[in-house]
């Protein structure tokens, strides 16, 4: 099924190579788990860009080009197989520091893994990662999420992406809170958690460039280096070509 699902992405790049008219300036594979596939797969999803789709003279060269991984998938030989392809940046999603509260997600991976993560991706050569936070969990207190900001500032990353518990329906959560199983986190204290998010990444370096997303500080005054460009074009009005199962796409005059 994975082979056949990568072969229909090339397809479907080869069908739709006419749809962006510029050259391309970021890739960014994520929804879903692509860190799932193989090198060999990236490898082939890697060469149908360069060979499909209009490239800029340098072809990969300067272009922003990011991975989605779960921390349990960058095992030491994917990391280092990893180095080999044209990946420049990597994101993850940590959600948690707290093993308990990543059980209650149903995440697979462990709080140690991240880390371990970030030491592979390090080692192979990544200079730009990026970690997801989540804040809001039932039960959570002011200190365990100052816990979760002080370990994610451990790692010396560049990028962190912090949302707030989400109940949306139809989802097991969403069932629980039905349920009354869990309780939904008071505004006040959400409110309370995101501005210690904000206050502390600010006097750790980072800049808030949108809601959600912290970038490091490379150059005192000026906008980071680290900002996640991908993201940014879609506030920009940039043009982007999605591939894929739900999929979307962008050509200034509609969406698809």
């Amino acid at each position: 099924m994975v082979d056949d699902y990568v072969e229909a992405l090339c397809q479907e790049m080869e069908l739709r190579k006419d749809y962006l008219k510029e050259p391309l300036t970021t890739i960014y594979l994520g929804g879903g788990t692509p860190s799932q596939l193989s090198v060999r797969h990236l490898e082939q999803l890697f060469s149908a860009v360069r060979s499909t789709l209009p490239m800029p003279e340098n072809g990969f060269g300067e272009m922003e080009i990011t991975l989605e991984c779960n921390p349990d998938d960058v095992t030491e030989e994917y990391a280092r197989q990893l180095g080999h392809l044209p990946v420049n940046r990597v994101s993850m999603g940590a959600q948690t520091f707290s093993d308990e509260r990543l059980r209650f997600l149903h995440r697979r991976h462990t709080a140690g893994e991240v880390a371990l993560a970030v030491e592979r991706l390090r080692k192979n050569g990544i200079r730009n990662i990026s970690v997801d936070l989540m804040f809001g969990f039932p039960n959570e207190t002011i200190a365990e999420w100052q816990t979760d900001i002080d370990y994610i500032l451990q790692l010396g990353i560049e990028h962190i992406s912090a949302y707030s518990l989400m109940y949306e329906e139809g989802t097991p959560l969403y069932r629980l809170l039905e349920k009354g199983e869990v309780k939904e986190t008071d505004e006040e204290l959400y409110r309370q958690m995101y501005d210690l998010l904000i206050d502390r990444l600010a006097v750790a370096g980072f800049e808030q460039y949108e809601i959600s997303n912290f970038a490091r500080l490379t150059q005192q005054g000026k906008p980071s280096a680290f900002r996640s460009r991908h993201n940014s074009s879609y506030w920009h009005n940039v043009p982007y070509m999605g591939v894929g199962a739900s999929a979307h796409s962008y050509n200034i005059h509609s969406r698809q």
